[in-house]
């Protein structure tokens, strides 16, 4: 399963073309080093899972030790660095990992016209098809003939009339 970072409005995601961005577990263990996690992230009724993490570009550079080539995390480092909504909106949308539709009026009304407009793809597609099958006829036919007019003139010449 590919990381990706569980912060509000955060996209970062695991892949090796970015050595510097790492990505750290929830602390479980460390309940009072969790809950200042949680109440960090700012996300309303969240329960993070034992898969998910959060990227490095949420903790400052003193929450890390570096140990030889390694970026280690320190046990109780916080992510402190965040981008919240305006105060007025809230946390929920298409950057908050919530897969719940925001308007389900507005989601109906597009699926309705994208069946429209498939319907309408589908119909002009038939057609050409009818054209492509058409117009491989009219060329099967047209090698035919010429087949048949290469053969009327070899026969023309062996014969010995020439045109």
């Amino acid at each position: 399963m590919p990381k990706s970072c569980s912060a509000y409005n955060c996209t970062n995601r695991y892949s090796s073309k970015n050595p510097d961005l790492t990505f750290h577990r929830f602390p479980f263990s460390k309940p009072s080093v969790l809950k200042q996690w949680l109440d960090n992230i700012g996300r309303e009724d969240f329960q993070p899972k034992r898969h998910m993490v959060i990227c490095s570009h949420h903790f400052t550079s003193d929450c890390f030790s570096g140990l030889g080539n390694r970026k280690n995390l320190l046990w109780n480092a916080v992510p402190t660095v965040f981008t919240f909504p305006p105060s007025n909106t809230k946390v929920l949308g298409p950057f908050d990992h919530s897969y719940a539709l925001t308007d389900p009026i507005e989601t109906k009304a597009r699926l309705f016209s994208t069946l429209d407009i498939n319907r309408q793809l589908h119909k002009r597609l038939k057609i050409k098809c009818q054209v492509i099958r058409r117009m491989r006829l009219k060329l099967c036919a047209a090698r035919q003939e010429l087949a048949s007019l290469r053969a009327g003139r070899s026969i023309m010449v062996t014969c010995g009339t020439a045109l």
